[in-house]
């Protein structure tokens, strides 16, 4: 066979479509891009589980800082009822000591503001 028998069978031999190659190379690009979105999604993604992740030991330890002094307080009045020695502070009426005080200290404020505003009356 020779160069002159084969050219002509080089024309039988389909040559792809130039369009062809185009929708190809479109094609290419636009998987390139859906796969970069996809990434790009899922590190912002991994980001925001990250971030809440973070957040969450940092609420923790807020709220066990809250609870500690309320603990405390807890085991005080548990140590003073255990203490026990009911009947002495029953006797002192420590509680009723401490309001009465408060009270009397409230009434005195409030005479004080009472006696403000007839002054502001009198000169009014």
């Amino acid at each position: 066979m020779t160069l002159d028998h084969l050219l002509p069978l080089m024309d039988l031999v389909p040559r792809p479509a130039s369009s062809a190659v185009a929708e190809l190379t479109s094609l290419d690009t636009l998987t390139l891009t859906l796969f970069l979105s996809f990434l790009s999604d899922t590190l912002h993604m991994v980001h925001q589980f990250s971030i809440a992740a973070n957040r969450k030991p940092h609420v923790a330890k807020e709220a066990c800082a809250d609870w500690k002094p309320e603990l405390q307080r807890v085991k005080c009045s548990r140590r003073w009822i255990v203490d026990g020695d009911w009947d002495a502070k029953c006797r002192n009426r420590s509680a009723a000591n401490v309001c009465s005080e408060v009270l009397r200290e409230f009434e005195e404020v409030c005479s004080g503001c009472e006696e403000r505003l007839r002054a502001q009356a009198v000169v009014a």
